[in-house]
């Protein structure tokens, strides 16, 4: 992945989130969500192959939905969603941290609740869902993820970062 893309389609739309929404509240715009978590899937098929070992060889993803993304910090948003995975109808959890400041940036990928003994995505039906999780004032302190019925925390991995 070049830099001017990374740029291009990460650091700056996050920029402008970030700038609209106070910190601790969710972005409201959803379109905009919508193409950053395109553009954060861009980054998974470019490194996560290559920098995570526990990453299926040869697969892919193929889509994403952005459950929550929540202005955590003076220059960071926290997005987090589901993720198709090698166009099976399957997907697994994804987290990604985004930090502008001084005119570059950064990007830390996560994969939630990964196999304990082989580091692999879950693959979770289709009708699972990132459920924001709220604090007394209404403000997002986490996600968590329907599978089923059950409503059930993530544990995160790290699986690659970016910088740009």
């Amino acid at each position: 992945m070049e830099a001017w893309w990374f740029e291009e389609h990460v650091l700056a739309p996050a920029r402008v989130l970030i700038s609209a929404t106070r910190i601790g509240a969710e972005v409201e715009d959803a379109v905009a969500v919508s193409k950053l978590g395109l553009a954060i899937e861009g980054c998974f098929r470019s490194h996560v192959e290559d920098a995570y070992e526990g990453w299926p060889s040869g697969a892919t993803t193929d889509g994403n939905t952005v459950g929550a993304c929540v202005r955590t910090a003076e220059a960071t948003l926290d997005v987090v969603g589901l993720m198709w995975l090698d166009f099976t109808g399957k997907v697994f959890p994804f987290r990604a941290v985004v930090t502008t400041a001084d005119g570059t940036g950064s990007l830390v990928a996560c994969i939630g609740s990964v196999d304990a003994d082989t580091g692999a995505p879950p693959r979770l039906s289709a009708d699972s869902v990132i459920v924001p999780v709220r604090n007394e004032d209404d403000l997002v302190i986490g996600a968590e993820m329907i599978v089923g019925r059950r409503q059930v925390p993530i544990a995160w991995t790290r699986a690659f970062d970016r910088t740009g």
